[in-house]
């Protein structure tokens, strides 16, 4: 079974305690716990318009460090920031 909705970033033994806590699972027992995994992401406050860092000048950021999850996204972002760090070593 699946239990969607119970979030897999906490302990293990929080996750027994979750699990155990629903009605009819009481006795369950767990055969792999949940995990996550953590990214870094840099909010998009933190970048101009052509996708460069406004902390750290001819660095440009695309696709999952900005917090975009879809492909077509992440293309569109590396098109762009690729086409304006291309433009900024011509000067």
């Amino acid at each position: 079974m699946y239990a969607n909705g119970i979030s897999t970033s906490l302990p293990e033994d929080v996750q027994d305690a979750i699990v155990h806590s629903i009605r009819g699972l009481e006795n369950a027992k767990i055969l792999r716990y949940g995990y996550a995994i953590e990214y870094d992401y840099c909010p998009p406050t933190q970048l101009y318009p052509a996708l460069e860092s406004k902390a750290v000048e001819n660095i440009f950021f695309a696709g999952q460090i900005n917090g975009t999850t879809g492909y077509e996204e992440a293309a569109g972002q590396g098109i762009v920031a690729g086409i304006n760090a291309a433009l900024e070593t011509q000067g």
